[in-house]
């Protein structure tokens, strides 16, 4: 009986790779991530502004909410690439606020507006980091109030 080994391809690539240090990987990561910024810029003009619809839309309240929370999801990570990383704090408390709100079947929109005009105010580059500061501490008490984190039992 012959036994056969077949070639771990990975194995192999990773012996005949030169070793990175921790700092040439970051600039190279840098590098990568400046290429795509202004990609991702537009990408996240375009999530904000279908954030900005969606109230006025004439769907159920459930499906509207529902629509704000896959939009502000697919947020998280593009504000921190096109430079604005606090937007990816507000729309994961957002994301919590609107969780909240659907299992509590409460269709309360001012704090989903709130989420989403403090998100608008962070895409300002001249915004000052004082304002930042009281902005996402105004919407992580919405959250702790309206987010899914303070529903009774629920972890």
């Amino acid at each position: 009986m012959k036994i056969y080994y077949p070639k771990n391809t990975l194995s192999a690539a990773l012996k005949a790779a030169e070793p990175l240090m921790a700092q040439a990987a970051l600039g190279r990561a840098e590098t990568g991530l400046a290429a795509i910024r202004n990609q991702c810029l537009a990408q996240l003009d375009e999530l904000l502004a279908l954030l900005v619809a969606a109230p006025a839309e004439a769907q159920d309240q459930q499906a509207r909410l529902r629509k704000v929370y896959h939009v502000s999801r697919r947020i998280i990570g593009l504000g921190h690439v096109a430079g604005f990383p606090h937007i990816d704090l507000a729309a994961l408390n957002l994301c919590d606020v609107v969780d909240g709100l659907i299992t509590r079947n409460h269709y309360d929109w001012a704090p989903v507006e709130a989420h989403i005009d403090a998100m608008r105010l962070l895409r300002r580059p001249d915004l000052p980091e004082a304002a930042i500061t009281v902005l996402l501490e105004s919407l992580n008490e919405l959250r702790v109030r309206f987010g899914c984190a303070s529903i009774a039992g629920k972890t």
